[in-house]
């Protein structure tokens, strides 16, 4: 299974800031690289193997780690699904993906209920 690097998230944001409006800020890899070891840790000790909970842990992770001064949730769902492209999973785009990421950042949904967004949503 392909994973995302700090750099990987990094020049995710970076493109982002690129296309989109926003502030330019990154609050360093210690939180970044914190965020991203919760996943790690979830894959090592918890067996966690799903691409779509692993998925859903990408976007959790990075939007709530507040690792940049703004578009933590566009990067967190566009690094989620390029950690399923790069494991061979398409996502149908859908505009209501944002807004889950939404519910999900204020508690409205669980990191199941976004797995499950997720593969309702994958391209075989």
């Amino acid at each position: 299974m392909i994973s995302l690097s700090i750099d990987d998230v990094v020049t995710i944001h970076d493109s982002i800031l690129e296309t989109e409006r926003g502030a330019a800020g990154y609050h360093g890899d210690d939180r970044l690289g914190g965020a991203l070891g919760r996943i790690d840790n979830q894959i090592q000790y918890n067996g966690l193997d799903d691409v779509f909970d692993i998925a859903a842990w990408y976007v959790e992770a990075i939007a709530m780690g507040h690792c940049f001064a703004d578009a933590n949730k566009r990067t967190a769902l566009a690094s989620a699904l390029t950690f399923l492209e790069w494991n061979d999973i398409s996502i149908e785009e859908d505009e209501r993906l944002a807004s889950v990421v939404e519910d999900l950042v204020k508690r409205n949904i669980d990191r199941n209920d976004l797995a499950d967004v997720f593969s309702s949503l994958s391209i075989l």
